[in-house]
């Protein structure tokens, strides 16, 4: 995992954004039947019974795996208790387009405080092998498509000790959507990524929507690390247009574009009580 505070306040500015864009709606619990074509065989739906013994002493209050897994599983970490003020909200980036689910294949774990007005960033590799209780072994990133946000809820807490209060989903298209309403992003590339990205040379650029979909979701092998680092890059570039040359302004006439795109449980009460917290961070 890589933390970070220098973004704090940038990451906290993108999801309360990022819910109003939404329009203050949650998305429906169903996943749909093409999803079975998105993620790997190994990810198939588990049976709907279970044929392991549950081991309370082993999986805690999590139910057990529904089919044998693939190695062998580790207890669940210690709940970490949050200092009172202490909020979890997960933001989620998604491989496809709406209204796929997708794999989830930026995890940001945001951590703010309403007391100390301060943010953490927690980015969690999305290829990490884990439990996902009441299914088997998978990878992180494919949780959300087969049980919503409540199972990588759930997931993060057995392997984190942390379980999200709320989240926010983009898709691949709202993405690009947004970052094309704001003309694109100027970013400092560190290096020329021109044989997956075509003309995305390094040195501070202008790069169009799609570049920036590219820039985010490249990985050279397994650098996991380098993928999250640019990710925050993007997040905090992303807000500081959004807050500049008046572009809040535009917000309210931008909610009907984005009501059914972005997927949040997000709802305007939550938003309101946290208007002065918002303030504070500046």
């Amino acid at each position: 995992m890589q933390t970070s505070t220098c973004l704090a306040s940038f990451l906290f500015c993108l999801v309360m954004a990022m819910a109003l864009l939404a329009g203050c709606t949650a998305p429906e619990s169903t996943v749909p039947v093409e999803v079975a074509a998105l993620v790997t065989p190994s990810a198939t739906a588990s049976p709907l019974v279970n044929t392991i013994t549950p081991t309370p002493a082993l999986w805690g209050s999590f139910p057990p795996p529904a089919e044998t897994p693939q190695v062998s599983l580790l207890p669940p970490v210690e709940r970490v208790r949050l200092p009172d003020g202490v909020h979890a909200i997960a933001v989620l980036g998604s491989d496809q387009e709406a209204p796929y689910p997708g794999r989830t294949d930026a995890i940001t774990l945001a951590l703010y405080s309403t007391k100390t007005a301060k943010v953490s960033l927690i980015s969690i590799p999305p290829d990490l092998f884990v439990y996902l209780p009441g299914y088997t072994t998978q990878r992180l990133n494919i949780a959300y498509s087969l049980g919503g946000f409540d199972l990588l809820a759930s997931a993060l807490e057995y392997t984190f000790g942390i379980r999200p209060e709320h989240y926010v989903l983009v898709h691949t298209d709202d993405f690009t959507h947004l970052v094309r309403r704001l003309n694109g992003l100027v970013l400092d590339v560190p290096a020329a990524m021109e044989g997956a990205c075509p003309g995305l040379k390094s040195g501070e650029r202008l790069l169009s929507a799609e570049q920036v979909l590219c820039y985010v979701r490249y990985r050279h092998g397994m650098d996991e690390l380098g993928r999250s680092e640019r990710q925050l890059q993007v997040m905090q570039a992303l807000v500081v247009k959004l807050v500049s040359s008046g572009n809040l302004v535009n917000l309210p006439e931008w909610v009907p574009e984005y009501r059914d795109m972005v997927e949040t449980d997000i709802f305007l009460k939550d938003l309101t009580s946290l208007i002065p917290f918002g303030l504070k961070l500046g």
